[in-house]
């Protein structure tokens, strides 16, 4: 009998088939299992496994529109709600692994494809009423399109699923091609009758044209753009984490790493994750600098930190060196002698418990504190992770009780010698059994026992002869711990050991978010959550999620614990993506190039920058306007075009006013010299005072906020004097007045631009920085000085 089309297709084309095509699934594949389990390569970041389930339609409450929200199978770890092992179930697995081979370059599985062969396994059952792939045919192609259509899946995943069946009709046939899609050898040709199929689901407009489309009014910011606000809450957070004294390592780890990818560069959360314990580093010119790794694109960048920024940056990254520094210890252990994650068989144990852990023996008190667990309900009660230990229950050393006394722990004993010699000296007599050992300890009920009958008097007298005994304790083997911590350490998920990640480009010894997992439930303060010193794990970006987003369980644990909250009281949601939301947009007003953005983001295609562009309507229509484009004649008044007619030669002048007169990006009170794409405004906003104030004539809007810091200066001025007046010794109010008057200088200056009959309408003047102004850096090494 001539084989199936369909049963050579899978033998030739599944994992450790006859064509070799993707073998390294071999190992974990499993023909009749209902996932792909894909090779450790493809293991997310924090992940055990890579495994891409086969969901049934009705399962899938995207495509399944009677299913509830409380209702979503999606994954099942026995089987259940999925495609049963069958032939459509082996075709699935061995045409997933085929086309992985044109998607080579990825870092995960195509997950599209597996949900393209869920609609045609149910467009099968549909139309023939089983889902032999034999039996495929156009109106199954047909059928599948429409129940996308109407599934809840978004307009992207709509197309970018079409497009997937697309590519499955063409390669059952002769073959398919497209610009994305390069596959070495012709289609398969497993069907008997062709036909021709094309995805009639249009590509959805792209991301900022659909913004623009949503938003009615020019100056509304697209919905879940990242709030001044919000990022206010998160510096403010990272202040407070090292204020407060009871905020524990854990918070402060948390906080510290976020604000080190806030402040470092624009990152993602797996770049984040992957950075090394030497990320920040100073060159041989004293230059700030950050290395990082940008796995999406397969580069390695190493970015100057912002001036402004160099300070704040080099802070996060200590605090977190330091914090993370017992977790890297461990790390550098297991790293530098077990190349494999099963033959771990010694424990690390920090440098501050060795000495605990010295002895043969340790109390169970001792024990506690040493694993400085709480999870039990009373004191006496053993840790989870201590379950089923073996206790001893002795005094100072193992055999020290008589065996005629009981070891309820907490008894106190004597020597029997000791005990003996103070009944003689009560007048007591006791009988001790012939070849009792001396030197052994006893308890109170077992010398009662020896004395014969019992009285209330002889139970008062030995209560005061053992008020000063030492007390029966239980024990642990240190080895006996040591062994539990081990395997409950073992039970980590380290898929890419000795490395952090599926690039293996990283060792784990060699991260710096490297830190201990915490024990107790989700309910707990996650200030009092207890560190497991014997359980070092990789930050991972779902652990980032957990703490800057909220859970079933209430708001973001980082804001809640830091109790850090917005003006409404609600409080904040954050993520490493957010952060990079900012950055771009932050960029994009600034005027920085997109081009150049893109470059220090990471991203290899300008089309992602939509993503990350949150400007409002109005914003981007300000940037595309260049208010010196076209202009011939340049006009140019104050310290700018007196350097221009002392020292430029007249062919040069013009250039020379361009560079230095026009202003970079506009503000509310002009234009300014600065580029903000690289530091932050050094003046913070101080624009009447400054030396890069740029002033274009004939700018109404702007002139009556000039008008009305005028008149407030005057106010100050006026009211300073009275004060001044009463108090001649009041230093800050003098200061107060001369900055007034410095602002009112500036005002009345541009003002006399303005009626200057000489100088056309759009001319510029720009102006000396004020005597007593200030930078940022300036300050700083004003204040060092003094120091």
């Amino acid at each position: 009998m001539a084989k199936c089309k369909f049963d050579d297709f899978v033998e030739r084309y599944e994992p450790g088939g006859r064509e070799g095509i993707n073998s390294e699934h071999a190992p974990a594949y499993r023909r009749q299992s209902p996932y792909f389990a894909a090779a450790d390569k493809y293991v997310p970041l924090g992940q055990v496994t890579a495994r891409v389930w086969f969901i049934k339609f009705e399962a899938n409450y995207y495509a399944n529109l009677s299913l509830s929200e409380n209702i979503q199978n999606r994954e099942s770890k026995d089987g259940t709600h999925c495609i049963e092992d069958g032939k459509f179930l082996h075709f699935s697995k061995a045409l997933l692994n085929v086309l992985c081979l044109r998607k080579s370059h990825r870092r995960t599985i195509p997950k599209e494809i597996v949900t393209a062969l869920s609609f045609l396994e149910k467009a099968l059952r549909i139309q023939q009423l089983n889902n032999d792939p034999a039996l495929f045919n156009h109106l199954t192609f047909a059928i599948a399109t429409s129940l996308l259509q109407q599934s809840r899946y978004t307009l992207q995943k709509q197309y970018d699923i079409g497009k997937e069946l697309e590519l499955i009709a063409g390669m059952l046939q002769g073959g398919y091609s497209s610009k994305s899609f390069r596959f070495p050898y012709d289609g398969f040709n497993l069907l008997s009758a062709r036909f021709e199929y094309k995805s009639p689901i249009v590509s959805p407009p792209r991301l900022n044209d659909l913004r623009i489309a949503q938003n009615q009014r020019m100056d509304i910011p697209p919905v879940g753009t990242v709030s001044d606000e919000v990022v206010a809450c998160v510096g403010l957070a990272y202040q407070l984490a090292f204020a407060d004294e009871q905020a524990g390592d854990l918070v402060r780890f948390i906080a510290a790493s976020i604000a080190l990818g806030f402040t470092a560069a624009s990152m993602r959360s797996i770049e984040l994750a992957l950075l090394r314990r030497d990320c920040v580093y100073r060159n041989d010119t004293g230059e700030s600098r950050l290395r990082l790794s940008r796995p999406k694109i397969d580069e390695d960048q190493d970015l100057k930190i912002p001036d402004i920024l160099v300070e704040l940056a080099e802070q996060c990254h200590l605090r977190v060196f330091k914090l993370t520094k017992e977790a890297h210890e461990a790390f550098s252990f297991y790293c530098s002698h077990f190349h494999d994650f099963k033959d771990i068989d010694r424990l690390f144990i920090p440098a501050h418990l060795r000495k605990t852990f010295a002895h043969p023996f340790i109390t169970f008190e001792c024990a506690r504190a040493a694993l400085n667990l709480h999870d039990a309900a009373y004191l006496d009660q053993i840790p989870g992770v201590l379950r089923g230990i073996s206790i001893h229950k002795f005094v100072d050393e193992p055999g020290d009780l008589s065996e005629y006394s009981t070891d309820y722990v907490g008894q106190p004993t004597l020597q029997i010698g000791t005990a003996v010699e103070f009944c003689k000296s009560a007048g007591l007599v006791v009988a001790l059994p012939f070849g009792i050992d001396m030197r052994k300890r006893i308890t109170p009920g077992a010398l009662e026992r020896m004395m014969g009958t019992k009285s209330k008097t002889k139970k008062a007298l030995l209560k005061k002869i053992y008020q000063f005994g030492t007390s029966v304790r239980a024990w642990l083997k240190t080895e006996d711990v040591l062994e539990c911590l081990l395997n409950d350490f073992k039970l980590s998920n380290f898929p890419h050991w000795p490395y952090a990640s599926k690039e293996r480009d990283l060792k784990l010894c060699d991260a710096l978010m490297v830190f201990y997992e915490s024990a107790n439930s989700k309910n707990v303060d996650p200030k009092r959550k207890q560190l497991l010193w014997w359980k070092p794990m990789l930050f991972t970006p779902d652990m980032m999620a957990r703490w800057l987003r909220p859970t079933g369980q209430g708001p973001a644990m980082l804001f809640k614990a830091l109790d850090v909250s917005l003006l409404d009281g609600a409080y904040p949601t954050f993520s490493v993506e957010d952060a990079r939301k900012w950055h771009q947009t932050e960029g994009l007003l600034a005027g920085v190039p997109l081009i150049f953005l893109d470059q220090i983001s990471g991203r290899s295609s300008g089309r992602q920058s939509d993503y990350y562009d949150d400007r409002s309507r109005q914003q981007k229509l300000r940037g595309l306007i260049d208010a010196l484009r076209g202009v011939k004649t340049l006009h140019v008044a104050g310290p700018a075009m007196a350097i221009a007619e002392r020292r430029i030669p007249i062919i040069d002048r013009r250039d020379f006013l361009f560079r230095t007169a026009s202003p970079k990006h506009m503000t509310e009170l002009g234009g300014c010299k600065s580029d903000w794409s690289i530091n932050p405004c050094e003046q913070l906003g101080d624009c009447l005072r400054c030396g890069g104030q740029v002033w274009i004539k004939g700018d109404a809007i702007k002139l009556t906020r000039i008008a009305s810091i005028k008149a407030m200066s005057e106010e100050i001025i006026s009211a300073g004097k009275m004060k001044l007046i009463k108090n001649p010794r009041r230093i800050t109010i003098a200061n107060q007045i001369t900055h007034a008057q410095e602002a009112l200088d500036r005002a009345n200056e541009i003002f006399a631009f303005e009626e200057d009959p000489t100088a056309p309408k759009g001319a510029l003047i720009t102006f000396k920085k004020a005597s007593t102004s200030m930078s940022v850096s300036d300050r700083s090494a004003y204040i060092r000085a003094q120091g």
